[in-house]
């Protein structure tokens, strides 16, 4: 009996501890333009080039960014301007912490909403 006392206390221990390591999802989405967005990167960039633009143009606003991420957005054949304010149907999306919501607004990005599906 025991000995199943601390099998269950320990199993109870490691379910607890991974709960710890969960991060707050803070999200906010921008939607990437040709060539005029405010870290001089665009639709001619790599997204891991877009990404390391991003963390050192929100770095020097003093914004650290957890975590970022790209989502295809477009349509076939809705994204075809070719100026640089048009949209590239990349949509990026990075997770901040809550204290940095107005900084990251005042550049352009929105909150992004999450819906749970039923």
């Amino acid at each position: 009996m025991r000995n199943l006392v601390i099998i269950l206390l320990g199993i109870l221990m490691i379910s607890c501890s991974s709960n710890d390591t969960h991060i707050e999802q803070n999200l906010y989405y921008y939607d990437q333009t040709g060539c005029t967005d405010p870290w001089n990167t665009g639709s001619n960039d790599s997204n891991a080039k877009t990404a390391l633009e991003l963390r050192k143009y929100f770095k020097s606003l003093e914004v650290i960014i957890l975590d970022v991420s790209f989502e295809d957005i477009s349509k076939e054949g809705e994204y075809s301007c070719d100026a640089c304010t048009c949209l590239t149907g990349t949509r990026i999306i990075i997770n901040i912490h809550e204290r940095d919501n107005e900084k990251v607004i005042d550049v352009g990005f929105e909150k992004m909403l999450l819906t749970k599906k039923l």
